[in-house]
């Protein structure tokens, strides 16, 4: 579960789960892993922002974010890597193909200092 992997090694305070649609967030809000993060950490401080409000994720979400995790079977970037904040890990662990990409080409080529491909 990358929730649980990546709170031993940094001090999460808040999560926010995007997602296409408000009833997929919440099914995952309410998910054991979540569940499971919210009672590990006594916080409960998690926001659901819908994919289609980009304005809420490039200029409130990605500016903050120290970790931005994707899991998806997009074919298209799920957000403009320009707004993510210096410094920001970013785990993409949907791409599975040559056609798909959650991440833009300008985070993975300007803005990345290590990148790492498991095959």
């Amino acid at each position: 579960n990358h929730n649980d992997n990546t709170n031993n090694y940094y001090n999460l305070t808040k999560i926010t789960i995007i997602n296409r649609t408000r009833p997929r967030a919440e099914q995952l809000l309410h998910s054991d892993p979540v569940r499971s993060w919210i009672n590990n950490n006594n916080n409960n401080n998690i926001d659901i922002v819908l994919l289609d409000d980009t304005e809420t994720i490039h200029h409130r979400v990605l500016p903050t974010a120290d970790i931005v995790v994707t899991c998806t079977n997009t074919t298209t970037p799920l957000f403009d890597g320009t707004f993510l904040r210096p410094g920001c890990h970013v785990n993409g662990i949907g791409s599975y193909t040559s056609r798909m990409q959650e991440i833009d080409s300008h985070t993975i080529l300007h803005r990345a200092n290590t990148i790492l491909i498991d095959t």
